[in-house]
């Protein structure tokens, strides 16, 4: 099993000590911070500690990428592959999309890209409820994701998960078409994901 991080072990400490800074650092704003308070409990000093304010923004982005990890991803069991489960929300030409994914911070991770033909293929369930034959898990804005495949010189692939096909489309394109993005994880990055996912499951 792997283990939780720190961060959400102590959640509650976390949002008490939040709840705290904002009252005490209307002090801290008005008075100057010496190099010997780092050692004062923040909680009986008149300040609040840039040590200690730098540790809880710290361990809320790692509560955050862990709650990203359970609720934000999808690890296709069948290729391995780690896709966002929401796409950019609107529509969007093909080079957009894919300097949607390029620039994409999710989880954690920044190697994010738009995925092949084949990729999104892969992700076709006939027999899926609701509008679009894709695994539970996925929420997409509209039906038609792009490919990097490109098939001219003007044009590119996108899959239609309304309708269970491909279908091409100029470059400029944006009508229904989104980015959905993915990346091939490490393999003690999948092992990471599956631990945190099966944890949850069980709450």
């Amino acid at each position: 099993m792997v283990p939780r991080p720190s961060c959400c072990r102590n959640r509650s400490t976390i949002f008490l000590a939040l709840a705290l800074i904002g009252p005490i650092s209307i002090a801290a704003a008005q008075t100057p911070v010496p190099s010997e308070a780092e050692d004062l409990d923040p909680l009986l000093a008149p300040f609040v500690s840039r040590a200690f304010i730098e540790a809880i923004v710290e361990d809320l982005a790692q509560l955050q990428i862990e709650e990203e990890r359970v609720d934000r991803v999808y690890l296709d069991p069948s290729t391995g592959f780690l896709w966002a489960t929401q796409d950019n929300g609107r529509d969007i030409d093909w080079r957009r999309a894919a300097t949607y994914c390029d620039g994409l911070l999710l989880a954690g991770y920044d190697d994010w890209a738009l995925p092949s033909l084949e990729a999104l293929e892969s992700l076709l369930r006939p027999m899926a409820k609701g509008a679009y034959n894709l695994p539970v898990k996925f929420q997409l804005t509209a039906c038609c994701p792009w490919s990097s495949t490109s098939k001219d010189e003007k044009s590119a692939w996108n899959f239609n998960f309304q309708f269970s096909k491909p279908f091409s489309g100029a470059f400029s394109y944006t009508y229904d078409h989104r980015a959905l993005c993915m990346r091939t994880p490490l393999e003690e990055e999948r092992l990471l994901i599956e631990g945190l996912q099966k944890e949850a499951r069980k709450k």
